[in-house]
């Protein structure tokens, strides 16, 4: 592993929302980007032999039955944005008092809580005041709002096609009113510390807590070649000044399973907590979760340690099987999409390989990890001949837990699903699954591949006025088009 503290002379530029133009997407023509992906072959190769079941953990093959008292709830929902120039979407949402506000690959919205647009634009004009946003092509973004100090946050990655410059692209809200002035900074992905590598940033992850904010991502070398992870500390105190900042890197890490660390997603801590958290597992095969904790976060120098979990062992999940057969929808790999921290336990999910009786098919595995390193619970869920992908976790005050995930079959056409456990139920149980919004039709829209490509992610965010749970995901709008939708889901008592 390395570690070096970043330059100390990153500034942001200032900008209203009125003053940006908005943009309704027409499908414009970009630089075509390279994601980077597991190879589907050598995905397929590594499903022989599927995972059965383990007696270690809690196997739960989900039913259409379940205690109604203890399912989330749709309280409301409403459309989100439509197919733009870009597959997959990624998905992505935050929430704060007032306001929801969603993105997609290439654009993102604000909305009121009743689903009414307020704002919505391209994110090569949102970010169109740094110098080299109108060099880059714009992936991968995420949304995050700070609970503790009343930010919103959105989170892009950027590319230069030409020369492989690599960015981080952020912008902060000056308060909770995401309709006011905005912080933007230029963050270079290329630097280790102060030192420029010749590698471009992938699938990035945005985390926090009361201290710091982490960015996270997945570094390649020339040619699409994985080299190393990438986890960078910003002092939140430093941020929100909104002046100079400087930042800590550690990269080239080696999770608990012997490999460089790939997929390293940041927890969105709640509550006081002394160390940041942040988790991953091997993309493809293991028996270890890697648990990695950041201490004297806002010092000149971190520290990174990393605890080794044993958990029931995992294989890379099937890419799934849609009603109408055709290419397959991309199940991508088994790495973790997003951590949530609260009350002492790190909740977060992860798509595997598992026979239910008639043959391997994509499950979910949800996972409740103690800051200590043990395993609260681990439950792998889905259901006989369906296709369970990209899970999603959310933590509410009380402590129950909210998962949005993806699901076709032969028989089902690729839609939107979510599920839950109140902190109540019986240890090891998840609720039956609920669908947000069914899909339409069979997608045939194949990447080079010749799979469906989806996710990479879904968005899930906790409401900070009343601890209900917002989901953002996509849907099969018609054959060659995706769609999403935006609910609003709680624990009802009963």
């Amino acid at each position: 592993m390395h570690k070096a503290a970043g330059p100390a002379n990153v500034f942001p530029v200032f900008a209203q929302v009125h003053d940006i133009r908005q943009e309704e997407p027409e499908n414009p023509e970009e630089e075509s980007i390279a994601e980077h992906r597991i190879d589907p072959k050598i995905k397929e190769s590594l499903l022989t032999p599927a995972l059965t079941r383990w007696p270690q953990h809690s196997i739960q093959q989900e039913t259409s039955s379940g205690s109604v008292s203890s399912t989330p709830t749709v309280l409301s929902k409403f459309p989100g944005m439509a197919q733009t120039d870009f597959s997959p979407p990624d998905p992505t949402i935050a929430v704060g008092p007032g306001h929801v506000i969603i993105a997609v690959n290439r654009i993102f919205a604000i909305y009121s809580k009743n689903g009414t647009r307020l704002f919505q634009t391209a994110m090569k004009i949102w970010f169109g005041n740094l110098p080299d946003a109108g060099s880059s092509a714009f992936f991968d973004p995420r949304l995050i709002y700070d609970q503790y100090s009343g930010h919103y946050l959105i989170l892009c990655d950027a590319i230069r096609v030409r020369d492989g410059r690599s960015w981080y692209f952020l912008a902060i809200s000056r308060n909770s009113d995401p309709l006011g002035q905005w912080a933007f900074y230029e963050l270079d992905m290329q630097l280790n510390g102060k030192h420029r590598a010749q590698i471009t940033a992938d699938f990035p992850g945005i985390g926090l807590d009361p201290a710091a904010l982490y960015l996270t991502g997945n570094m390649f070398a020339a040619g699409g070649k994985f080299v190393y992870g990438k986890i960078r500390v910003i002092p939140k105190k430093q941020l929100y000044s909104f002046g100079a900042i400087q930042w800590f890197d550690f990269w080239n890490m080696i999770d608990a399973t012997g490999v460089p660390a790939k997929n390293i997603q940041p927890a969105h801590c709640f509550g006081n907590t002394p160390v940041g958290y942040l988790a991953n597992t091997h993309e493809s095969k293991g028996d270890l979760f890697s648990l990695w904790k950041v201490s004297n976060r806002v010092s000149a120098k971190p520290i990174l340690t990393l605890t080794g979990v044993p958990v029931s062992p995992y294989l890379i999940p099937p890419n799934a099987v849609q009603k109408g057969g055709g290419p397959r929808i991309s199940t991508n790999d088994s790495g973790l999409t997003s951590a949530v921290f609260r009350n002492g336990s790190l909740f977060t999910a992860q798509a595997l390989a598992f026979n239910w009786g008639s043959g391997t098919v994509s499950a979910i595995r949800f996972y409740e990890i103690s800051k200590t390193g043990n395993v609260v619970q681990e439950i792998t869920y889905g259901a006989d001949g369906k296709y369970y992908f990209f899970p999603d976790v959310m933590a509410d005050t009380s402590g129950n837990v909210t998962l949005i995930f993806n699901r076709c079959s032969p028989s089902e056409f690729a839609g939107i699903y979510f599920t839950g456990r109140k902190v109540t139920d019986p240890p090891g149980t998840l609720q039956s699954a609920h669908r947000l919004h069914a899909g339409r039709a069979n997608y045939r829209d194949p990447n080079p591949n010749g799979l469906d490509p989806w996710g990479d992610f879904n968005g899930i965010a906790l409401d900070p006025s009343d601890s209900s749970v917002w989901l953002f995901s996509e849907y099969v709008k018609s054959a060659t088009d995706w769609a999403t939708q935006v609910g609003r889901v709680a624990f009802l008592q009963p």
